[in-house]
């Protein structure tokens, strides 16, 4: 019985809090770049692309969300903490991320505006990239790459 009950309860906690959450308009752009050993050239690619769609801030922690978005042009996802947005992962016109990105090469911003746990709206930007500072056969033969995400974002009429 006591089992029942407390499943009833977080049952109703998590409707309460799917009911309450806020969905926004998001619109944003990416762009990456590889350049990769062939022979003794260096061959580069790059592209970019643009979407938008619906996006959700989830939170996972104090001061943590998981952002995630979809639409006609991609879809998308990545943590957002007190440092800043990790770990993203969306659209690229370019396929890079072998090999992966060091730490410091990595990272970006969260802007709210209003109460940063359910903003009016947010800004995320997102940089990482990868240079190979060995001989090309360590590296793959990829010199390097890099990709960016820029994405803004407005509560949607229905989602408020």
């Amino acid at each position: 019985m006591a089992a029942r009950l407390l499943l009833g309860l977080l049952l109703a906690a998590a409707s309460a809090g799917a009911a309450s959450e806020v969905v926004y308009s998001l619109d944003w752009e990416s762009f990456a770049r590889m350049s990769r050993w062939d022979g003794s050239e260096v061959i580069t690619d790059s592209g970019s692309l643009a979407g938008s769609g619906s996006a959700r801030l989830i939170p996972i922690g104090p001061g943590a969300f998981r952002l995630e978005f979809q639409g006609p042009d991609g879809e998308g996802n990545g943590l957002i903490g007190p440092a800043g947005p990790s770990a993203f992962y969306f659209p690229t016109a370019v396929e890079v991320g072998i090999p992966p990105a060091p730490p410091h090469l990595s990272g970006g911003t969260f802007k709210a505006d209003g109460d940063p746990a359910r903003p009016e709206g947010f800004e995320v930007h997102f940089v990482e990239g990868f240079i190979c500072h060995a001989r090309p056969q360590t590296c793959n033969n990829v010199a390097g790459w890099e990709r960016s995400f820029v994405g803004r974002a407005r509560r949607s009429p229905a989602g408020s």
